[in-house]
């Protein structure tokens, strides 16, 4: 299996700032697991987190 793209992961970073969803419903959003959210999450730096 190939990495997700720098796109797809960013994508995925705008969506959690702007929606402020939890990382369950964005790994069903996007069709992926929650530990591929959890670990796209934490590249965010902690003075961007919500």
């Amino acid at each position: 299996m190939q990495p997700y793209s720098i796109d797809f992961r960013q994508k995925i970073i705008e969506v959690y700032e702007q929606e402020k969803i939890s990382i369950r419903n964005l790994a069903q959003r996007f069709y992926v697991t929650k530990s591929i959210i959890s670990k796209t999450t934490k590249t965010i730096p902690r003075n961007r987190r919500y």
